[in-house]
């Protein structure tokens, strides 16, 4: 699994996640938000995500909420509380997709505790894979971070798309 890159946290990525989290819970739209110039709307890579594993690291108890966006509309928004670690046991919990599978541009929101700000991971930004799982996690020290990997064994191939090379 990779991290998504933290050292590149800039104002524009700041107050795209407020604007985002503005927009979740006024259920406004919202449209793509530039990270570091992205990618221009019609250029995303389609993708898939086959889920996302939530999980506490952390020794206190904290509350995860996630957003899930397909092509730009709300497909998914669920509140996890979770328990503190304990005996180097993390409590955690799993996000079913409550979307169709087929592939999109997909954006995921994730924010801790009812904060306003969120983190933000747009699936088309990462290129290569046509599917990923992801893992939300509250680490060690406190903090939340989206983490990704392919998994192309948990979506299935759609009839006539050819193979994605790495």
């Amino acid at each position: 699994m990779s991290p998504t890159d933290r050292t590149k946290t800039t104002r524009r990525r700041a107050l795209g996640a407020c604007a985002v989290g503005f927009a979740a819970l006024s259920g406004g739209c919202v449209g793509v938000l530039g990270e570091d110039g992205g990618a221009e709307s019609g250029a995303a890579e389609p993708t898939r995500l086959s889920g996302v594993q939530i999980q506490n690291t952390h020794g206190e108890a904290h509350t995860v909420s996630v957003v899930v966006r397909k092509d730009g509309e709300m497909v998914h928004w669920s509140s996890h509380d979770l328990d503190a670690m304990v005996d180097n046991r993390a409590d955690s919990a799993t996000v079913s997709p409550t979307w169709e599978g087929d592939a999109a541009r997909y954006v995921v929101h994730a924010r801790l505790d009812h904060e306003e700000s969120w983190k933000t991971l747009d699936l088309s930004d990462l290129g290569g894979a046509p599917c990923y799982q992801l893992k939300v996690s509250v680490d060690f020290d406190g903090t939340l971070g989206i983490w990704y990997s392919a998994a192309e064994a948990d979506c299935a191939e759609t009839p006539g798309e050819p193979a994605t090379e790495a």
